[in-house]
């Protein structure tokens, strides 16, 4: 396979032990090396990987102001820069944090210029920040399944949400942006938010309100009641995990059709929460 013009990482959220062996060597490989880091140790840590890496501007935190229009042209500014040295036939690395693939859309969107452009693209696996949720909480996904949304569309946008499955939501800390142009910690939407899940689970629920924090390898989980989860303060970075009310029954049709007995299922468990790896 020949080498695409254009390779798209991620380097997840800790500068050591989440660069793998494939990532080192495209940033290593590349001609050019852009970066859309907001962490001073993984832009150090890129840096000594390839001298002169490139930061693509951009700024973060809860006094950023982006409008829907002004963010859509720091988009266009950043596929225009990496599209330059493409265009004179250098091989071209853009890192980002985290999973490339995942609540990064500026990433597909540079994939998809770069293509309609005539240029080859691959992207990379990286860890994500589901992935440290994974660990951290010692959840497994295929004991119960799961369900994902970010946490404005899973309120805009209605679904037959199922209780018995356990429900990530990202992004508490942000709902409306960017949507109201803005990337501002919001309480009052946060409340909202508890309010819904309060009606649907019950107020003493417990939840997990997770976070990967500045020190990205000091991960935080909190346990608390539904009821009282809006008494605490959310950021940019929380992740709500919602364990299931109950494991949800069994089909004895569907366990004859296939000829198995309950015994035989392999995740029969009465999951509710996770056990949790992180130490206090």
């Amino acid at each position: 396979m020949s080498q695409p013009n254009l390779l798209i990482v991620g380097v997840g959220f800790d500068a050591d032990a989440h660069l793998n062996d494939g990532t080192r060597q495209a940033i290593e490989g590349a001609e050019d090396v852009f970066l859309v880091l907001g962490d001073s140790s993984l832009i150090a840590r890129v840096r000594r990987l390839k001298q002169g890496a490139e930061i693509l501007p951009f700024q973060r935190g809860p006094l950023v102001n982006y409008s829907v229009a002004s963010w859509h042209s720091v988009i266009v500014n950043w596929c225009d820069r990496v599209l330059s040295p493409l265009l004179r036939g250098r091989s071209v690395c853009v890192v980002f944090q985290g999973h490339p693939a995942i609540g990064l859309s500026p990433a597909h969107v540079l994939g998809s210029r770069a293509r309609a452009a005539g240029f080859s693209v691959r992207m990379l696996p990286a860890v994500s920040a589901a992935d440290v949720l994974y660990a951290c909480l010692g959840f497994d996904p295929l004991s119960s399944g799961c369900q994902h949304f970010d946490a404005m569309d899973f309120l805009v946008r209605p679904r037959d949400v199922s209780a018995s499955t356990p429900l990530i939501l990202w992004q508490v800390g942000i709902i409306g942006a960017p949507a109201q142009g803005r990337q501002c910690i919001d309480q009052r939407r946060f409340t909202v938010l508890c309010s819904v899940l309060s009606q649907k689970y019950g107020p003493n629920h417990e939840v997990i309100l997770f976070e990967i924090t500045t020190d990205l390898s000091r991960p935080t989980a909190l346990r608390v009641p539904l009821r009282n989860l809006v008494k605490h303060r959310v950021t940019e970075c929380s992740t709500l995990f919602v364990p299931p009310l109950a494991t949800p029954d069994i089909d004895a049709t569907m366990l004859d059709r296939l000829k198995l007995s309950a015994e035989q299922l392999p995740y029969a468990s009465d999951f509710l929460l996770p056990v949790c790896y992180l130490t206090s």
